[in-house]
């Protein structure tokens, strides 16, 4: 029964949309892929998370400063937001080769998922390090 008031206690419109931000946000930084969030069409990384910190190098200032063509190997640098767009309205998996910030190149898994949001079409990237 104590369970059941807690889940009552959080069904307020305020405290729902509260509880929801914080989840979300410890999803963001503590899911177990790499999730980078980027400007669809220029590539340019909006949002990275800490595990993409981790296993890129960077911290996420430097990774915001950067483009989703700086990691991938062989990417087009006239259009770099072109390797990332997925084909399909939904998600789409692939996979590359990116670099780390100390040079190294790594294999990864990439789930490509687009949203539209009012401000700018983006990508959201799930990264799985081989």
């Amino acid at each position: 029964m104590e369970n059941q008031n807690i889940f009552y206690d959080l069904t307020g419109i305020e405290t729902s949309i509260n509880s929801s931000n914080i989840f979300g946000s410890l999803l963001f930084h503590f899911h177990f892929d790499a999730i980078l969030i980027s400007h669809r069409l220029s590539g340019r990384i909006l949002d990275a998370s800490r595990t993409a910190e981790s296993i890129y190098g960077y911290s996420r200032n430097d990774l915001l400063c950067r483009s989703m063509a700086d990691l991938q190997v062989g990417s087009d640098e006239h259009n770099p937001g072109a390797a990332f767009q997925p084909t399909s309205p939904s998600s789409t998996s692939t996979s590359a080769l990116h670099h780390k910030k100390d040079g190294t190149i790594f294999p990864v898994e990439l789930i490509s998922v687009q949203i539209e949001t009012n401000e700018a079409p983006i990508t959201m990237m799930f990264i799985q390090e081989f």
